[in-house]
């Protein structure tokens, strides 16, 4: 990728993404970044930052993320 030149993000490059890396935590972060902002799917967000964590257990990104996530959600309880 040339700088300044744009990825377009969609699940298809998140997949692809994860069928070459699945055992990388930022890629996983980065999907459930995308989950999250982009289509607004929080459980599925919540697996991806958890997967994440699971594969690097320090990753501050995965465990901020986590931690936002839940912030927001009334009752996290049903999403674990």
């Amino acid at each position: 990728q040339m700088a300044g030149q744009r990825v377009e993000q969609t699940n298809e490059y998140h997949q692809e993404q994860i069928r070459v890396k699945p055992d990388s935590a930022e890629t996983w972060n980065n999907y459930g970044v995308y989950l999250l902002e982009r289509k607004h799917k929080h459980a599925d967000a919540i697996v991806a930052f958890k997967k994440a964590l699971e594969l690097e257990p320090d990753n501050r990104n995965a465990a901020a993320n986590l931690a936002r996530i839940m912030g927001k959600l009334p009752n996290n309880d049903a999403l674990q």
